[in-house]
């Protein structure tokens, strides 16, 4: 009987041990946050979802379970490769969804394996009534900023080694976090809010709603002819000023000089070796997958 009570507690004790390292692992391993606590996320919308594409289209989705945004957090890269850094991954999807499911897959395993810590940010869509496109992603976005920021510690990053990679919209997105970081998109909820929003670098992709050319369509006069100019007015471009870069294939037609306008009136400071990775094609490779025959990627600015 002694025999059987002591088998019976050692398989207690081993089955509360074997519990608590999943639940360990599991907190970490794709791990989905909300961003706002419950009842203050402002200008909340009935008709918004803070959901991927594959996940909306799916037949049980539940949109009352998918309103408020959210940070999913992915597997820690190996030790051996750690470089202290955070890149926060933002699908686009012209502000009416969040559809890059592949490129969030790609980023995530491309920029693991080169030691970052890799977390998809997914915002409201689609776009808000009433106000700009932008708003609601923008709140969302920095809101997301702080929350990564305040959990450097907590995941092994460095708080002042935060970047973004971005499609397109989210890249309109992007640029907003990386240029207005000094500027409040809504009123403080909580204490996280006293968190700074700042990001140290921005990997921009396609930037939509940037130019006064090639807003949705072909260029008609090269995305750089005489009297294009940007068209951020959102953007504030504070000082402080982040490492940036945008992607863009060579030989595409739609316009993706943004950011290279943006250097050249000193908006950004220059990317650097340090921003992000040293060769252009291993940054577009990353961002978008290997390109087209004959194109190589490059990073403007």
């Amino acid at each position: 009987m002694k025999k059987l009570q002591i088998t019976n507690q050692y398989c207690a004790r081993t089955f509360i041990l074997l519990v608590c390292v999943l639940c360990s692992l599991s907190s970490f391993a794709w791990e989905r946050e909300t961003i706002w606590p419950k009842g203050k996320m402002p200008d909340a919308q009935a008709h918004q979802i803070a959901a991927m594409t594959d996940e909306a289209g799916s037949k049980d989705f539940k949109a009352d379970k998918h309103r408020v945004a959210y940070l999913e957090w992915f597997d820690a890269p190996a030790k051996d490769t750690r470089v202290l850094g955070c890149m926060i991954l933002i699908s686009g999807g012209s502000y009416q969804c969040c559809c890059d499911v592949g490129l969030i897959k790609m980023w995530r395993e491309t920029f693991t394996k080169l030691g970052f810590q890799c977390v998809n940010f997914v915002y409201r869509t689609p776009r808000p009534e009433g106000l700009p496109i932008y708003q609601t992603a923008w709140e969302d976005g920095q809101r997301a900023v702080r929350m990564v920021r305040s959990e450097a510690k907590k995941r092994g990053f460095d708080p002042e080694r935060i970047g973004v990679i971005s499609m397109s919209a989210g890249s309109h997105l992007a640029t907003l976090l990386a240029a207005n970081s000094l500027t409040p998109a809504y009123a403080p909820v909580d204490k996280l809010d006293s968190v700074p929003c700042h990001i140290n670098w921005a990997c921009t992709f396609a930037i939509a709603y940037g130019m006064t050319d090639g807003i949705g369509h072909p260029n008609k006069q090269g995305g750089d002819a005489e009297g294009v100019v940007l068209d951020l007015a959102e953007v504030g471009f504070e000082d402080g000023k982040p490492a940036g870069g945008e992607l863009g294939g060579e030989g595409e037609g739609i316009a993706h000089l943004k950011l290279t306008v943006g250097f050249r009136v000193g908006h950004f400071a220059d990317p650097g070796g340090d921003a992000l990775l040293a060769a252009e094609d291993a940054v577009g490779e990353a961002a978008c997958g290997s390109p087209p025959e004959g194109i190589g990627w490059r990073m403007f600015g």
